[in-house]
Order: C-alpha cells, then structure tokens, then sequence
C-alpha cells in the first residue's frame, strides 16, 4: 500500500494557470465568432460515447485545446474635433426645425418668416460658401408656402436689380435666387413666372 500511494504521489503534475492570452485583431476576433457558429456542424467538436474513462478524458483535454477564446470588439476610435463639432451643428439644426415646425404649427408661421427673413438678409446671405444655416428658410417657405415663398423671391430681386447694393450682395442674391427657383418644387407656377419675367 505504501508502495501504492508513492507511485500515485510521484505520478501527480503540477497543475498551474495557463498564461493569459494574447488580444485578438479584429480579423481573429470575426474568425473565432464564425468557428463557435459553425461548432454544432464541426466534428471535432463533437465527443463520441464510450465506456473508457481514459477515451472520455482525453476528449476533454481535446475538446478544451480545440477551443478558442473570444474578447469584446475594439472600442471605436474617438471623434476628431471637427467631427466633434459637426455632430453638433447637425444637432442644434435638429433642434431648430422641430422648434418651427412646432410654432409655425401653432399659427405663428407669418412671425416665424418675418424673422426668418430679417436674419437670412442680415446674417446669412452675405456669408461666403454657407452650406446649411439657408435650409432652416427653406424649410420655414415649404410649411409656410406661397406667401413665404413670394416675399423671399421678391427679396431676391430687389437686391439683384438695385445698382446701390455692394457687388457681393447682387452676386449673392443672383446665386440664392437662381438656385431656388430651379430647386424648390414647391414654388408655386405663377412665382416663378413672375421672377422670370422680370429677371427678362
């Protein structure tokens, strides 16, 4: 017996952690999550019925080297600091058109456009290559219509055909006019006609 228990006490390993693994790129990370989706189909992982405790053992052992280890996903990269400022341009004008919509909803469309207008000639139409701040009028003459639409057009060309007006203020009016007319399908037929008339 005591002979036995020497040998069972010689035969026994250390056991010890393994070491930690490496993290996966993200090729190896999408590879492993199609080889657990393809393991009910894979053989190998597959254990085979057998009365031998050994056999059983050493498809354990098989089983565990067989498999591979799965990390989260690499967190996304932080925003640069003009995509930082874009996001928060798209959402103030988010906020903007919901606040028109709302008033101009409430029967407060006429006040809402006359401010519109006032800040679109003072501030807007003299700004060099805007690109976005002008669809806020834009949208305000769609929900508005006609009447909206009428007293832009004829803002337009009166600062177009008024010698007095700095160059860059007709230039501007031109390109304004030019591309509202030719662009907005809600101008009513009459409008346009009109501002062609007298553009002739």
């Amino acid at each position: 017996n005591n002979n036995n228990n020497s040998n069972n006490n010689t035969l026994q390993t250390p056991t010890t952690s393994a070491p930690a693994a490496l993290p996966l790129s993200p090729v190896d990370v999408t590879a492993n999550k199609l080889d657990n989706m393809m393991d009910s189909t894979n053989p190998l992982h597959i254990n085979p019925t057998s009365n031998n405790n050994n056999s059983n053992n050493n498809n354990n052992s098989n089983n565990n080297t067989l498999q591979t280890p799965t990390t989260s996903a690499p967190a996304a990269l932080p925003l640069s600091p003009v995509d930082v400022t874009a996001n928060k341009l798209d959402n103030m004008m988010d906020i903007t058109l919901a606040h028109l919509d709302r008033r101009i909803r409430r029967g407060e469309g006429r006040q809402v456009w006359k401010t519109l207008l006032e800040c679109f000639e003072r501030s807007v139409l003299h700004v060099h290559r805007c690109k976005f701040t002008q669809f806020l009028l834009f949208f305000a003459a769609h929900v508005v219509g006609e009447s909206a639409c009428s007293s832009f057009v004829d803002l337009l060309l009166s600062r177009l055909m008024d010698p007095r007006q700095p160059p860059i203020t007709r230039s501007a009016s031109a390109a304004y006019l030019a591309s509202f007319l030719a662009r907005a399908a809600f101008v009513p037929r009459h409008v346009l006609l009109r501002s062609l008339e007298r553009l002739g």
